[in-house]
Order: structure tokens, then sequence, then C-alpha cells
């Protein structure tokens, strides 16, 4: 799929080539990518807007690998897992929603990058929320991170905004706090794009099954390749660890 420049469906105050909008329409499959400073309003605008499934966040595949958003020795790892589980949504034609800062370009690259080899658009939304809001949402949560890190998010932001535009996501949406709070979004089903695998109806039951039967001492007779679209195992014959 081409890439396209930056468009959305405009509002009151036009920014450039980004701007300020009341609606939007997301397609499905596709990936969204959250983009701002901590206590902007990103987790919450997520949990307000899509369905629960769809939200990937980096902060809780950092809990789940080190037990504490905060334990920043396994960042490595778990932005690895967060990829990797916004890449496998999109594979199978599903919409993940990338809840991180995505403040460093490198950061944006790689999502868009990941976009882009599953053949689905890319929208990227912009919480351009000051200093002072990010601050008092801070001090709501139980998990702070402090005035100085806000700051340098904060000055990150205005930096990121520069080069946004010329980044090549489909669609950028830049909102404030008061728009965050009234925009609405609508979830479009839209064909699967060429090499986007939907899974039939039956393919999890049919999984279930046939990993039944081989607990049960049965294996499948036509082998892994033949378990199904919806199945995965492993090449030892013991249980997944395939995540979807």
């Amino acid at each position: 799929m081409a890439t396209r420049g930056p468009s959305c469906e405009r509002g009151p105050g036009h920014r450039g080539e980004c701007c300020l909008a009341v609606r939007l329409r997301i397609p499905v499959p596709s990936l969204v990518v959250l983009c701002g400073p901590a206590g902007s309003g990103k987790t919450t605008f997520a949990a307000r807007h899509f369905p629960p499934t769809a939200i990937v966040s980096s902060d809780r595949c950092r809990a789940m690998l080190g037990d504490d958003e905060r334990n920043l020795a396994v960042s490595r790892d778990a932005f690895e897992l967060f990829h990797f589980i916004i890449a496998r949504r999109l594979a199978l034609g599903r919409l993940a929603v990338a809840d991180s800062t995505a403040l460093r370009p490198e950061a944006r690259r790689t999502l868009l990058e990941i976009g882009r080899r599953a053949g689905v658009p890319v929208y990227l939304i912009v919480f351009d929320v000051d200093e002072e809001r990010c601050y008092y949402h801070d001090t709501l949560r139980a998990r702070r991170v402090g005035r100085p890190v806000i700051a340098r998010q904060v000055q990150a932001l205005r930096e990121a905004l520069k080069t946004i535009p010329r980044e090549g996501f489909d669609h950028v949406t830049v909102l404030d706090d008061a728009l965050a709070r009234s925009v609405s979004v609508e979830l479009v089903p839209t064909p699967a794009a060429p090499g986007v695998r939907r899974e039939a109806p039956g393919d999890e039951a049919a999984c279930d099954q046939q990993e039944s039967a081989r607990q049960g001492g049965t294996d499948h007779p036509g082998g892994l390749e033949d378990r199904g679209p919806g199945c995965r195992a492993s090449r030892s014959g013991g249980p997944s660890t395939d995540v979807s």
C-alpha cells in the first residue's frame, strides 16, 4: 500500500499539515499509534474509544515481564513483546492500538514499519497537552513519573510536531486536552488487505479440538501445517507459545 501524506478531518484550529479533529473514522484492521507525554491522556483516551483487547500498552508489557511497570531493566524485552503483539494482531486482521509515548522518531518509525509490513493504514494520534496539565494528571496517578520527566517529554513533543507531517503516516490527528475529551471515534470494518489473514469463525474451535486430540495421544494426521489457519503449535509437538 502506497504511503500517503498526513490527512485528517478538519476541525477548528488547523495546524499546518496536522490538524485538530472532532471526529475520527478508523478502519479495521489498522494500526493506531498514540503519541504524547506521560499524563497527556493517552491511556484514558484508548480505554474510552477502543476495545481493551486491541490496546497494546508498553507499560503493561513491562509489568508482564518485570512484575512492575516501573521496572526499566526489562524495557528492551518489554518493547520486543510490545512490537510482537502488535504485529501478530495486524497479521490476524485485527485492530492494534499502540499505547506508548512514541516521542522518539525511531519509536514512531518502528511502529510505522510494522504497519507497512502488515499492509494496513497507520493512524497517528498526537496528544498536544501542556506541561501543567500533564503534571496535574500525573499527580492523580498511582505511578507518577514526576515533573522533570514530563518537562523533557513535553519538549520532545514540541520537536516531534515539527517532523511528524513528513514521517509518512496515513493520517495524523492532533488533540489538545479539551478535544481529547470530546472527540468521537468510529471503527469502520474494511476488507482485509492482501496478505492479512482473518480467522474464520470455526478456527478457534477447530484448533481446540485438535489440541485436545493431541493431548489425548492422537496427533493430527496431517502434521503441523494441516492443523488449520487458526492454530499455532511448536514444531516439537508441545503446547503453543505463539501470541495472537
